[in-house]
């Protein structure tokens, strides 16, 4: 087992991230309950939208399990959302337009689990794979993924016709674009002889976790100028790079288990891979000076927060 490291970041990061949430931190909890309560809204939306009257009990069961998965999911803007108050983004239209990308967001979520047999995410909840198999024993695994597989695609293009309501029709296509580049990331990480080096092993992570990550990142600072929404973007994508980088650490050992792809295994020894996390933080370290000091001041409670998940899941892998 790969230990991951406690001193990854340095004391600047965290006094930073300290000087945000001092700054910002009673505003920021109000911009996420605000997200959270919209994104709900849309999910259930959503599941209304899934059936017509005549068809919709025969639905129940597999539109609630679908619901209550992807609403759990509200979760999954809480690092982008650090960016919001310093960069005024946290009215009534940002809302609106960050829980409209979080359901695009979610549907990429649901087809991994399903391609992977996912029953839980991480043993913190049971995904629509898991639900399935416990309210459906008809079905055999293949269907059951199949399924997922099929409402996950299903959820992403609600999203996107979502986002085109609250964000007009040019971020709508942007994103579509985005979700365009994710599934021969996805292929080609799956599809791979199973080793690779570097920086064929980045560009599957450009596509399936950089671009990924995007639909919310890009979608939340749309209305930022060009030059700024640029620079953000760049530090976001080495923040996107760093997160899978040490989730390979954590599930190095079920990865090599499964034979999944994993960074550990495919590309590098374990010293290596901690040599290439600090060089994603010294990237990110670098950006954040060429920002106004509470975009970087946010952009460090970002990667504080990063950090800090992986650690806390290190903890808990057997």
């Amino acid at each position: 087992m790969i230990t991951l490291p406690i001193d990854l970041l340095d004391a600047t990061v965290r006094t930073r991230a300290a000087a945000h949430a001092e700054r910002h931190g009673a505003g920021l909890r109000d911009f996420r309950l605000r997200v959270e309560a919209q994104f709900q809204v849309e999910v259930a939306r959503t599941r209304q939208a899934f059936s017509a009257d005549a068809t919709r009990a025969g639905a129940a069961a597999f539109v609630q399990h679908l619901g209550g998965y992807v609403g759990w999911l509200g979760w999954s803007s809480w690092c982008a959302s650090h960016l919001a108050m310093p960069l005024g983004l946290s009215g009534d239209a940002d809302t609106r337009r960050l829980a409209a990308a979080m359901l695009v967001y979610a549907g990429p979520r649901v087809m991994d689990d399903a391609l992977d047999n996912h029953h839980t995410y991480k043993g913190k909840r049971t995904t629509l794979v898991g639900a399935l198999a416990q309210s459906h024993p008809q079905l055999d695994d293949g269907q059951r993924r199949a399924y997922a597989m099929l409402a996950g695609t299903w959820i992403m293009l609600a999203g996107i016709e979502r986002l085109h309501r609250h964000a007009g029709e040019a971020a709508a296509l942007t994103t579509l674009r985005i979700c365009e580049r994710i599934p021969p990331g996805i292929l080609l990480e799956g599809m791979g002889s199973g080793q690779a080096n570097l920086a064929e092993y980045q560009e599957i992570l450009q596509m399936k976790s950089i671009w990924y990550d995007e639909i919310l990142y890009r979608n939340l600072l749309d209305p930022c100028p060009t030059p700024l929404r640029t620079t953000v973007l760049q530090a976001t994508a080495h923040l996107s790079r760093l997160a899978q980088y040490l989730n390979d650490i954590v599930d190095h050992d079920a990865d090599a288990s499964a034979g999944q792809p994993n960074l550990c295994t495919w590309v590098c020894t374990p010293d290596d891979i901690l040599d290439i996390c600090a060089q994603e933080v010294s990237a990110i370290l670098a950006l954040m000076e060429d920002l106004p000091e509470e975009v970087g001041d946010a952009l460090a409670a970002s990667l504080n927060d990063t950090h800090r998940a992986a650690l806390r899941l290190n903890e808990t892998q057997p």
